[in-house]
């Protein structure tokens, strides 16, 4: 199964083709052009370097948040009308249940966090066990203090911070 997997939640633009579960291309940008004029490039460029076409992939998956309402609109969106277009399978994931995931710890909560600005973050709570992911605190935008809050009783805890780092213009 080829599958194309769209994530603009954020600043960073990222794209992966996967065949059979595993990775064959990918792409991450963090330029400051707005996502709707690089995201299609992007795509095709990708597809192109892999011999394929939209009509190879067999399933779109898209990152459905939470993050910036500009980018999801413009991933989702995209995800959409290629899946509908070509009558594809589509699947939307959480952008913090994907960077739980690859955390490889039990009998933890883990916490996958980025900036929302003015002392906000976007912020869930996953367990991880023999059997997969659990969300146990429903992804939001809240508070710093409030996440705090939340979670000080849990007993062994993974904080994962997505921090976006600019290049440009340093000397």
């Amino acid at each position: 199964m080829n599958v194309l997997a769209i994530d603009t939640s954020n600043q960073p633009l990222s794209i992966a083709i996967l065949k059979d579960k595993e990775l064959i291309a990918t792409v991450t940008t963090n330029e400051s052009k707005n996502h709707s004029v690089t995201l299609m490039p992007q795509i095709a460029n990708l597809l192109n370097s892999v011999g394929m076409k939209p009509i190879d992939i067999d399933r779109f998956v898209v990152a459905k948040g939470p993050g910036s309402y500009t980018g999801l609109r413009i991933g989702v969106t995209t995800a959409k009308t290629f899946a509908f277009t070509l009558s594809k399978e589509l699947v939307g994931v959480s952008s913090l249940a994907v960077l739980a995931d690859a955390v490889n710890e039990e009998e933890t909560i883990i916490i996958p966090l980025f900036d929302a600005r003015r002392s906000n973050v976007f912020a869930g709570g996953y367990v991880k066990d023999g059997t997969g992911l659990t969300n146990v605190i429903p992804d939001q935008h809240v508070s710093l203090d409030e996440l705090l809050e939340k979670i000080k009783n849990y007993k062994h805890i993974f904080l994962l911070e997505v921090t976006v780092i600019s290049l440009k213009n340093r000397s």
